[in-house]
């Protein structure tokens, strides 16, 4: 009677022992996801994977919990890959105030606000002194005067000033790279909005994140009469090759053939003054063998002529730009044969 009764208390037993292992193992694997190494081992596996939000995520819950400069680094990183311009602005101007920074790492920094500078675009607020600001309908507790312009995305946005009771708004619209002026006038009827030319720069004295002066590359291309007239040119030699290789395939066939008449008609059979049948043909052959020799060597020379007079073109022919809008001039070559002449003619379309 009482096997039974040890059989379940071992059961027992054993259940609780095998609950208990399972929740510390979880316990356990939660822990570690939990620390910082992981995290850090994920985010690079995400950024590597091209998972930029996910990298993103566990950078700011790295910097959040442990601020380190290696940490701020790596999230401006992500920021930027994701076009998260702003953000990446932001923590870059923040790294460049750490003093674990080395000089090299600055240089860098500064390197990517000079090129975000120019991706994102800048408001300067002129207010009264302790205006309380609001951007776009979100409240970051910032008040006039500011240490440096906003950093917004481009396109519009709207500036609200709170002072004393009042409440004024301005709507501005900053391009990329573009530093505009949001003025706000509690005393006078409506708020004024000055957009200014883009600036030259957008600094402060701790991080210079002046954009890159404007500069338009002048590419330089092949022009469409320069390619058209090439390729007319070389269609050219080819036609005039192929009449060459025609008329010495002709040729060939002349001699062949006037070789088979003097064979069958003999030495002499022409010699006599009733001359049979065979000798005009002979004679005609002989003509032919002539008429085809000239013509082949007309055409081929000036095959060969055409792929030089091309080549030189190419060459010498000066390159446009985009900005270069003449008329193309067309070279158009074609060769002419008639019973009596072989040769070639050239006309300038404009």
């Amino acid at each position: 009677m009482n096997a039974p009764i040890a059989t379940r208390s071992f059961e027992k037993l054993l259940f609780a022992v095998v609950m208990v292992a399972g929740v510390s193992a979880a316990q356990a694997a939660h822990a570690q996801t939990e620390t910082p190494e992981f995290r850090e081992r994920e985010a690079k596996r995400a950024y590597a994977h091209k998972e930029f939000d996910r990298a993103r995520r566990l950078y700011e819950e790295l910097y959040a919990s442990d601020p380190k400069p290696k940490y701020l680094w790596n999230l401006a990183i992500v920021e930027n890959q994701s076009g998260a311009f702003v953000d990446a602005l932001h923590h870059f101007k923040t790294y460049l105030k750490s003093s674990d920074a080395s000089d090299k790492d600055r240089d860098d920094a500064r390197a990517y606000l000079h090129e975000l500078a120019a991706k994102t675009g800048h408001i300067a607020v002129e207010a009264p002194t302790g205006t309380h600001l609001v951007v776009d309908g979100v409240d970051n507790g910032m008040e006039t005067p500011l240490d440096e312009p906003l950093d917004v995305r481009p396109g519009q946005h709207e500036i609200e000033g709170r002072r004393d009771g009042k409440s004024k708004t301005v709507a501005v619209r900053a391009g990329a790279g573009q530093l505009v002026t949001a003025r706000l006038v509690f005393d006078a009827p409506a708020p004024l909005a000055e957009v200014l030319p883009p600036a030259p720069a957008v600094a402060t004295a701790r991080a210079p994140i002046a954009p890159p002066p404007e500069h338009r590359e002048v590419r330089t291309s092949h022009g469409p009469a320069k390619i058209v007239t090439v390729a007319t040119i070389g269609a050219a030699a080819l036609a005039s090759f192929g009449a060459g290789i025609g008329f010495a395939i002709a040729k060939a066939n002349a001699e062949e053939r006037l070789d088979a008449l003097r064979a069958s008609s003999g030495p002499s059979a022409c010699s006599h003054e009733a001359q049979p049948e065979s000798c005009t043909k002979m004679n005609d052959e002989v003509d032919a063998i002539h008429r085809n020799t000239t013509f082949a060597n007309v055409f081929l020379g000036a095959g060969i002529g055409l792929v030089l007079v091309g080549g030189v073109a190419w060459l010498v022919w000066p390159k446009t730009s985009p900005s270069d809008t003449p008329r193309a001039r067309v070279l158009q070559i074609a060769p002419v044969l008639t019973p009596h002449a072989a040769g070639l003619t050239s006309t300038v379309g404009f």
